[in-house]
């Protein structure tokens, strides 16, 4: 963390490595304060970073994120405020392709408030679980508009929510729901000087789309706690999904309770601390118990800024298969280490300007001739930042640092195409001015279907499917599949090798039956492309008796 000319400055850098498919992630996140007045505060974020595929030839492009945090006091007691973050489908991590906002206008009273909220959260991916609220159907792929009610004392804090909840995203974990109703209540209490009592419930509510039967998910948690004992309890109810004519239904429930008491402690003088717990946990499913130990230990430096943690649990026992068990109860061993830097910046920076112009170059010889239309409406970005072009087919970015610039065109018009692709690079070290040249292309369509295994309950879906075309000068054109698994690609003439991208099904039980096609179309205007992604068997194993 640093100030630049009174702006607050925090920098986050990530590595991460997973050795199931030998890939390596970087990351770089930044956010920066911009304005932190009485009446206004305004801050943005933004960061880079990369998966490499170490052991397997798979070229993926860096990815970047973004996002701005804006508050405004309206009158005394009424405020807005908006937060937005967004991950591009080549960040690395469990955020890549996903984005979050929250919008609001809050009315305070004595001892409480009441807030008008719209809320979105969609992800493309679900490698990973809610280890606190146990599930997914409350937190990912959806929005949520709704009506808030606070209130405050001087040992309590309660919240009383609820609205529209809408699926927007390719999640089947809702149960199929489109559209539901959710009712949330979250209370705080101290009791005493010491001890604590919190309690939160999640709920959601609405008809099967296909039987119209209710379907009812809840997520509750109870936690009572002191500063050196405490005792927690989880109970989760969420629908399981299946595919009836082609249309997704819930098919069964998944239940789980789990909780148990824990210890903290403090050594010294709380630079040490931890704690211990027993947990206790049941799918109500299929009435498997599973017990365990785990805990924690941190040792703090304020002075030197260092924070070493390391955290484990270890079951009794085989662990079910239940998905609503959560993270935090199954076999795991993590240790994080953080240092804080407090390093001064002092920079003296000169400004350029970026111009670039988009044109159809009808005689395919990358120079914009005279009579050759400019392109208007074309939308590109640069470096994440989103702009589109004028009546002159001009995009104009001002005042910005030396360096190399990703330039990301979104799309073009008529079955144009950039002859150079849809992605390219620029470098600037003074005022620059580029041409993008555009020409009437030819269409690959296709399809992805996804073959699910007798029986499955797997809600993979076919949309947010990555295909490349790569053509014999090594240039990509790449789209994504919608909701049907159908995808439409405009290329310039030549041969192509189309692809499936593998990468999104590694480390699952599903794997393209042909990952790539070679098509021609020298001489033709149209090529059609299948994909089958198959779901392999489970085997299963009867143990003797």
């Amino acid at each position: 963390d640093y100030t630049v000319k009174n702006m607050g400055v925090s920098q986050v850098v990530i590595y991460n490595h997973n050795k199931n498919i030998d890939v390596s992630s970087y990351a770089l996140l930044n956010e920066v304060n911009i304005l932190s007045k009485e009446k206004m505060t305004l801050g943005v974020r933004f960061g880079v970073g990369q998966d490499v595929y170490n052991s397997a030839p798979v070229d993926v492009a860096p990815g970047g994120a973004a996002g701005y945090s804006f508050k405004y006091k309206i009158k005394k007691n009424v405020t807005f405020s908006s937060v937005l973050n967004y991950y591009n489908m080549y960040f690395p991590g469990i955020k890549k392709g996903s984005s979050n906002q929250v919008h609001d206008v809050t009315w305070k009273y004595k001892n409480g408030s009441a807030s008008l909220f719209y809320s979105s959260n969609n992800a493309s991916r679900y490698y990973f679980r809610d280890s606190l609220f146990n599930s997914d159907v409350l937190t990912y792929n959806i929005s949520r508009l709704g009506l808030r009610l606070n209130k405050t004392t001087d040992r309590s804090l309660s919240s009383i929510g609820g609205g529209l909840l809408t699926q927007n995203g390719s999640s089947a974990l809702n149960g199929g729901l489109k559209n539901s109703f959710f009712f949330d209540v979250m209370t705080k209490h101290d009791i005493g000087r010491d001890w604590h009592v919190s309690f939160n419930t999640q709920t959601a509510f609405g008809k099967d789309p296909v039987d119209k039967k209710g379907v009812f998910a809840i997520t509750s948690a109870l936690d009572v706690n002191s500063r050196y004992f405490g005792l927690t309890g989880v109970l989760t109810r969420m629908p399981i999904t299946s595919y009836d004519a082609g249309r997704q239904s819930v098919s069964s429930y998944t239940e789980t309770v789990n909780g148990g008491p824990y210890v903290n402690f403090y050594m010294l003088r709380n630079r040490l601390f931890g704690s211990l717990r027993y947990n206790f946990s049941k799918s109500l499913q299929d009435d498997f118990v599973t017990q365990g130990v785990g805990g924690s230990l941190s040792y703090v430096t304020l002075k030197s800024g260092l924070n070493i943690t390391v955290s484990s649990f270890y079951p009794f026992g085989s662990q079910t298969n239940d998905p609503g068990l959560p993270i935090a109860n199954r076999r795991t061993t993590q240790l994080s280490l953080s240092k804080q830097f407090n390093i001064p910046i002092i920079v003296k920076r000169k400004y350029y300007d970026l111009k670039a112009i988009m044109y159809e170059d009808k005689n395919g010889n990358h120079k914009m001739d005279p009579g050759e239309k400019r392109l208007e409406n074309i939308r590109l970005l640069i470096n994440n930042d989103p702009f589109i072009s004028n009546s002159k087919g001009e995009v104009l970015y001002k005042n910005i640092n030396n360096g190399t610039y990703q330039v990301k065109i979104h799309d073009a018009q008529d079955n144009t195409v950039p002859l150079d692709g849809f992605d390219q690079t620029v470098t600037v070290y003074k005022n620059t001015k580029i041409e993008i040249p555009f020409k009437k292309g030819r269409i690959i369509t296709g399809k992805v279907n996804i073959e699910l295994a007798e029986h499955s309950s797997s809600g993979t879906s076919p949309d947010l499917i990555k295909i490349t075309a790569m053509g014999a000068d090594g240039v990509k054109y790449t789209t994504l599949t919608d909701k049907n698994g159908d995808f439409s690609l405009a290329v310039p003439a030549g041969k192509y090798k189309v692809s499936v991208d593998e990468s999104m099904f590694a480390g699952s039980n599903f794997k393209a039956v042909r990952p790539s096609f070679m098509i021609d179309l020298d001489d033709k205007d149209e090529a059609e492309v299948a994909f089958v992604i198959k779901e392999k068997v489970r085997k299963i194993r009867y143990l003797k008796k």
